[in-house]
């Protein structure tokens, strides 16, 4: 049986969904849908796990508003004269979008020798290109081709492309509903005033690089196959654009503070607290932060809630880590100490919807009050993924552990300390440090 590490569904999936999980071995508490739920209610869905690069965001804006005109029939341009066979209007989106993110990664692939490592950093699809046009010198673009597995450079790239990781955070600031016509129309004061001023002045970073995808999207519409060269203008003005970060994050750094709501409610008092590495320095982790923002807004409810709750899921997670920690064992062999602190930890008066599948998930871990409960908890949450359970407690209370894993010497310092750990989950922390580094110019 394989354990993946939490990471991997942080890096896979938008929006979590736990129903998602059940090809996967992780989150053994079913803790997920709790950080998240409450991660989410700060930042207002406009960041995930995988959405935390400004770069992307200005790739995703960029083609967004290229899709934009398309719809609108602007520059001599249409879906109908594009995209000739007969899909949906949401799969020609789709199409267009990975197609678009497939000449970036062109660019970045004929130009691969001139950019360092922290300028590609962040930049999806670099790894599969490699493999996949080792010995190319042309890349053909074909609007027509069916098959969408025959033009993605990612599997599964209208998931796991620049469109799909952050189709979420777009749709949660308002740029459309759904891949639909009608749903950008619906929009159209938001791209033809706000994001129309930061692609289209000449002395805008996207300004050369849209009259070239305009021209070639017109091209499109009469050849159905288009060669695109190392070294043709495109390319170079794809590279011009996105190669440094901080070309197009100049342009867009007032536009992201507004759209993403960092000066807004809770998330501009985390966004505040959030500080950037420094040589030498440590950087306040997700604990640290939490606290000092309750601090500020004492009377926070979301603040109170996390701080609240995180401290007893962590405690939690070292305890079961403590019990997945050898292949057998019996209850009457673990320390009853850790589970003493068990009966104090508090669930209710929670800021949470009683509809909710995290208000179910609460209603589960108040059960949690020694070795045993816990277990049963676990089987529980495995069980409704229709996976099997990490450890198993038979009739004669022998612990018997499916899935063993190796804890640091120090676990029971961790135990000892009680709630006073450093925290499991950090509530998308990482994501908007990310943000943060890519809008400091």
């Amino acid at each position: 049986m394989q354990v993946i590490n939490n990471k991997y569904l942080e890096n896979i999936f938008t929006e979590y969904d736990e129903s998602l999980t059940k090809g996967l071995n992780i989150d053994p508490l079913g803790f997920q849908i709790v950080w998240t739920y409450f991660g989410q209610k700060i930042f207002q869905n406009k960041t995930t796990s995988v959405a935390l690069d400004i770069r992307s965001y200005n790739i995703n804006l960029f083609n967004h508003y290229i899709i934009y005109q398309i719809i609108q029939e602007n520059e001599g341009l249409s879906f109908k004269s594009l995209i000739r066979n007969e899909i949906t209007p949401k799969e020609k989106i789709e199409k267009t979008l990975i197609i678009l993110e497939n000449i970036l990664i062109w660019s970045w692939f004929s130009k691969r020798d001139n950019w360092k490592d922290k300028e590609q950093a962040g930049l999806l699809g670099t790894y599969k290109a490699l493999s996949l046009w080792e010995d190319k010198n042309i890349y053909v673009v074909d609007f027509n081709e069916k098959d969408f597995s025959k033009i993605e450079v990612l599997k599964s790239q209208r998931a796991l492309g620049v469109s799909g990781r952050y189709k979420g955070p777009f749709r949660a600031m308002g740029f459309f509903k759904e891949y639909e016509e009608s749903s950008y129309k619906e929009n159209s004061e938001l791209f033809e005033v706000e994001i129309k001023q930061l692609i289209k002045p000449q002395n805008s970073p996207f300004h050369d690089l849209y009259n070239d995808v305009i021209k070639l999207l017109q091209t499109a519409q009469i050849n159905r196959n288009i060669e695109i060269g190392m070294d043709d203008t495109i390319v170079n003005s794809f590279v011009s654009c996105f190669k440094n970060p901080k070309n197009s994050a100049k342009v867009t750094k007032e536009f992201w503070e507004k759209y993403l709501g960092l000066k807004q409610d809770e998330s501009s008092i985390i966004y505040e607290h959030i500080d950037l590495p420094k040589k030498g320095e440590e950087i306040y982790n997700a604990k640290q932060i939490f606290e000092k923002a309750l601090g500020e807004s004492p009377d926070n409810k979301i603040f109170q809630d996390i701080n609240q709750l995180e401290p007893q899921l962590t405690y939690l997670n070292i305890l079961f880590d403590y019990l997945i920690s050898k292949s057998e064992h019996k209850i009457s062999e673990l320390d009853n100490e850790y589970i003493s602190i068990l009966g104090n930890f508090r669930w209710d008066n929670l800021s949470i919807d009683q509809n909710s599948s995290v208000y179910f998930r609460i209603e589960e871990l108040k059960k949690i009050k020694d070795y045993e409960s816990l277990i049963e908890y676990h089987r529980v949450v495995m069980g409704k993924r229709g996976q099997t359970p990490w450890i198993e407690l038979k009739k004669d209370t022998t612990i018997k552990t499916n899935i063993v894993k190796n804890i640091n010497d120090n676990i029971k310092d961790l135990l000892f300390n009680k709630l006073d750990n450093n925290w499991l989950n950090d509530y998308y922390i990482y994501s908007m440090r990310s943000i943060k580094r890519g809008l400091v110019l």
